[in-house]
Parts: C-alpha cells; sequence; structure tokens
C-alpha cells in the first residue's frame, strides 16, 4: 500500500510577520505538523496559504487589462511560507532530535503552495477565459470553501501521474495519526479496486481531549452548550442539561451527527415537526468530515467542483452538501463508505484559556454568526434533497449540466433557478424555525436568535441560498475549462504538483533520548503518534507534548 498524501490549508490573518506571532501560531498549530512528522505513513504533506492567492483575484477583478500583484503581497506571502518552514524546522527537532538522517527516512515532504506556486495554472485560465480565475471566489470573497478548488488540483494531476495514492484532507487543527491513517488508505484501496464505481466521498471522524468531548468529536459545533464553569477546563467540558438534543434535531434538518446505535432522544419540538411533516430525515450513519480525513476519488472532483465561489459561509458545504449531491444525481449510493473508523484528534480550542467567553457581547456575536452559517448548511440541503430520495431543484438543475441537457445558464434560466432554490429554501426554513423556536436545549441563546428573524430576514436569507445556488450551477458549466487547464500542467509549469511519493520506510525505533518527556501533569490517555498501542487499549489520537 502506497503512503497518503495529505492536504490542508493555512489561513493566518496576521501574516506570520513576527517571533511572536509565529511563536503564537505553533503553540496553536503546531501539533499539526509534530503528528505529520511521526507518521511513517504520510508521504506528503501539501500546506497551502491562501493569501497571496486572495489577493490575486482582487487584482483579476480589478484590473481592466493583464493584473498586477504588489510587491508588498509577494512579500507578505513569502514572510507565510518563511514562518511555516521556521515552524516544520521546530516541530522536527521536537520529534527527531537532533537525528536528521532519521527524519530524511521516515518523515514525509512538506510542500507549501502559495501565488508563485500556482502562477502558471492561475495565468493559463486567464488565457482561456478571465471569469474562469474569478471562479475561485465570488466577486472576490473568499469563504472557507474556496481553498477547496487548489486541493481539486491536487487530486485531479496527482491522480494521473500517481493513480494508486491517496489524498487526504485534514484540517489544520487536527493531528494524525498512523492507525486512522492506515484505516483511510484500506478503505481507499477498497473503492480503487471496484470497477463498477469510479466515485466514492468518505472520511474518518474525530477524537477530543477525552472520551465523547462534546466540543471536539461531532462536526457540529455546541460550544454555546458548555457550562460556563466548564468552558476553561478543555479536558472536561460537560454540557448543559438537554445539550444532546440539539445535535439529534440537526439530524431532521441538516446532518445526521450519530450513527443508529447512539442516537439521543430529539426535543419535543422537533418530535413535533417530524410527525407534522410525515417522515425522518435522519440517516443511518453520521455525516461525512472534511477536516476529519476526507477521501475522494479524482472522478467525483472531475465531475462536481468544489463549491468553492459561495458568496456566504454554508456549514457542510464542502462535506455533506457535496456527498449528498453525489447521491442526489445517481454517483454515489448511501450505503457506500461515509464516515469510517479512523479517529483523529481535534482541538477547536487549544491553549489555557480554551472557550473564550470574557467578552458576552462577542461571544454571544460569534455564535449568532455560527447559527447563521448553520441554518445556511440547513436551507442548501434542501435544495439538494428536498426529503429522503427525493432530489432538490440544485441537483437537478446539475444533473442536467453533468448531462449536457444545460450547456449555459440564461437570464431566464437563472431567474428560474433562483425562484425554485429559493421555493425549496423557505419550506426547510419554516421547519427548522418550528423547532429552534421552541426547543429546550438548557440554553436559550439559539431560540432568541431564531425569535429575532423576521419575515424580511427570512426573504434575504432564502435569496442568497439562491445566489449560492446560481454560483454553483454557473461553475458547474465552467468546470470542463478547469479539468481541461489542469490536464495541460506539466512539471515545469508546476514542480511542486508533481513531487514523487517516497517509499515507505521500515519501523525504527527512536532511541529514548529523542522521545521528549511528557510535561507534568500531562494526560496520560493519549499516545505519540506512531507509537502502538498496549493491548486491549481503545484507539486514542494523538498528542504530543509541547516543547
Amino acid at each position: 500500500m502506497s503512503r497518503a498524501v495529505v492536504f490542508t490549508h493555512i489561513d493566518e490573518r496576521n501574516r506570520l510577520e513576527d517571533t511572536s506571532e509565529i511563536l503564537g501560531f505553533y503553540d496553536r498549530r503546531g501539533a499539526f505538523f509534530r503528528s505529520c512528522l511521526a507518521c511513517r505513513n504520510i508521504s506528503i504533506v501539501f500546506v497551502y496559504s491562501s493569501y497571496g492567492v486572495e489577493e490575486c483575484i482582487r487584482a483579476v477583478l480589478c484590473a481592466k487589462e493583464q493584473p498586477q500583484i504588489p510587491v508588498d503581497v509577494l512579500e507578505k506571502e513569502q514572510r507565510v511560507a518563511n514562518a511555516l518552514q521556521m515552524v516544520l524546522e521546530r516541530a522536527a527537532l521536537h520529534v527527531f532530535g537532533a537525528d536528521a538522517a532519521r527524519r530524511r527516512e521516515s518523515g514525509p515532504e512538506f510542500v507549501f503552495i502559495g501565488v508563485r506556486e500556482l502562477a502558471c495554472h492561475l495565468n493559463r485560465l486567464m488565457r482561456i477565459d478571465r471569469k474562469l480565475v474569478e471562479n475561485f471566489a465570488h466577486q472576490g470573497k473568499s469563504t472557507y470553501d474556496s481553498p477547496k478548488n487548489i486541493e481539486a488540483i491536487i487530486r485531479i494531476a496527482r491522480a494521473r501521474r500517481f493513480p494508486e495514492e491517496t489524498v487526504i484532507r485534514v484540517d489544520a487543527d487536527v493531528q494524525v495519526d498512523e492507525i486512522a491513517i492506515d484505516r483511510l488508505l484500506e478503505c481507499a484501496a477498497v473503492c480503487r479496486a471496484d470497477p463498477l464505481q469510479p466515485y466514492w466521498w468518505f472520511s474518518g471522524g474525530y477524537s477530543g481531549n477525552f472520551d465523547d468531548d462534546p466540543v471536539n468529536v461531532h462536526a457540529v459545533r455546541q460550544h454555546w452548550l458548555v457550562s460556563k464553569e466548564t468552558r476553561h477546563n478543555p479536558r472536561g467540558f460537560q454540557l448543559v442539561p438537554n445539550a444532546e438534543a440539539f445535535l439529534a434535531d440537526i439530524a431532521e434538518i441538516g446532518a445526521t451527527q450519530f450513527d443508529a446505535r447512539h442516537h439521543p432522544r430529539r426535543s419535543r419540538a422537533a418530535e413535533k415537526m417530524v410527525h407534522d411533516r410525515g417522515y425522518s430525515s435522519r440517516r443511518a450513519g453520521p455525516q461525512v468530515i472534511s477536516g476529519a480525513g476526507l477521501v475522494a476519488s479524482a472522478a467525483a472532483i472531475e465531475k462536481l467542483p468544489p463549491f468553492m465561489n459561495a458568496p456566504a459561509m454554508v456549514v457542510w458545504i464542502d462535506d455533506h452538501l457535496k456527498r449528498l449531491l453525489h447521491e442526489a444525481i445517481g454517483d454515489i449510493s448511501p450505503r457506500d463508505p461515509e464516515r469510517i473508523d479512523a479517529l483523529l484528534r481535534q482541538d477547536r480550542y487549544p491553549g489555557p484559556d480554551a472557550i473564550d467567553d470574557s467578552d458576552p457581547a462577542e461571544f454571544e456575536k460569534r455564535t449568532h454568526d455560527y447559527f447563521e452559517r448553520l441554518l445556511n448548511g440547513c436551507l442548501m440541503e434542501a435544495t439538494i434533497e428536498t426529503k429522503p430520495n427525493h432530489p432538490g431543484p440544485l441537483a437537478t438543475w446539475v444533473h442536467n449540466v453533468t448531462t449536457a441537457t444545460l450547456t449555459r445558464l440564461t437570464a431566464d434560466d437563472e431567474v428560474r433557478l433562483r425562484a425554485e432554490l429559493c421555493d425549496a429554501a423557505q419550506k426547510r426554513f419554516d421547519h427548522v424555525m418550528a423547532v429552534w423556536q421552541h426547543a429546550d436545549y438548557g440554553d436559550d441563546m439559539l431560540a432568541k436568535w431564531a425569535a429575532g428573524v423576521d419575515d424580511e430576514r427570512r426573504k434575504q436569507i432564502c435569496g442568497r441560498i439562491g445566489d449560492i445556488g446560481a454560483a454553483y450551477v454557473r461553475l458547474c458549466i465552467d468546470w470542463e475549462h478547469h479539468v481541461a487547464a489542469i490536464g495541460t500542467l506539466q512539471a515545469h509549469d508546476a514542480y511542486w504538483l508533481f513531487t514523487k511519493p517516497r517509499p515507505l520506510a521500515p519501523a525504527a525505533t527512536a532511541p529514548a533520548s529523542l522521545a521528549p518527556p511528557a510535561p507534568a501533569g500531562a494526560d496520560g490517555g493519549f499516545v505519540e503518534a506512531g507509537s502502538p498501542l498496549p493491548a486491549g487499549e481503545k484507539q486514542s489520537a494523538v498528542r504530543l507534548p509541547p516543547l
């Protein structure tokens, strides 16, 4: 079995311009680098820094002729690249000590990607059609789904050069380990061996700082439902009473969070809503999670682009919703692998302060922003699947694109498309509000927010779903040009893209002096990446002690 290739995205708003910022970044993300270095079954780690590309897209939108990228943008991006190299060197020192030979033999290669690495591809797209570069974002506004375009380039181009390779997406606040990576590789090998199924889309899951960590083990955030007494204790988060009903309810209006063996009781409001509409939307297993080791076939990426140009933040847009879209147009069966038993440790709130609620007004604002992103996800889900086994309008329009029934979107087409999307969104909006305005989750923040969403705001939100869907259909029409341009890339265009995977090195036992001791008071329940588990012990995610 070949070693894995990992893709992650780094978005540092402070641009890592001085030593204190770099040290702060290492505190937040050093564990990711250390965990990758300690995995012998990872060959390459692609780290995409989006700052320069975002500025490039803005320049394209503003320029009438060939856009120019200011030197200060290149300087700032170079500083980010330099900072990432420094962070990597410190992480390597932590994992391997002074044994540079061991790092060369077993550690993965890190490839940093910025605007210069993508310059040939961007300029090639510009020569074909300027709007293809504009597809990288919505009117120059990048959201957290925009980096998936770079991931798509890697998946498509490398699949043609290295067809047996598995690319795994991991968020930078996650730590990998060899056990989880092996399970993802094994599942990918099984999928790849099936000659009748070119499409697959699955991931692992999250583990947290302790068993059933309520803040880190699910795709949906519950930070606002953590009791105030435990918000500053990342190893002892406890939910307020009735909080689990929140995630149980999400399965009926968005994405399933639990498997059939453990599913908490829904709220009374959700029970009534399900009874009134006459069906349950809960799936047999929990949703796929993009940051927890997403594996996707190149065929799936070539057929449908990522939702990289959405004009607003949408929860699940790059994992559950994309998977559901493939199901709705007949590519993937709901019975195909979706969330497998491969746990990667997530720590959403690293550091001693844990969940920052020191400013109640700011905490409430951030939480309200998240509620809107979550609502967007629920509404987008309805445009893809109005109810189980019933494709929504977005799925229908996308299917027409993939079958060449629709080759361009006229002004009249777009009016009709938006109307259909808004109608589906409005119906789901009413279901969501029937639950959120009345459900008791042990905290009334969500109920108060939902009660404040008036009819005018309802119209705006549902109209925005129409914007997102219409932008995606246009992208689907353009996607064949993106795929064709990716297919023309050669090593002299993007040498970084065709970095050769290194073979799996034989297991080696590190000298005891190279294994740094755990700090005093550290939780002994986690194992260092690559270490064998004691007999009978449950799989744990990686925990590497800090410097």
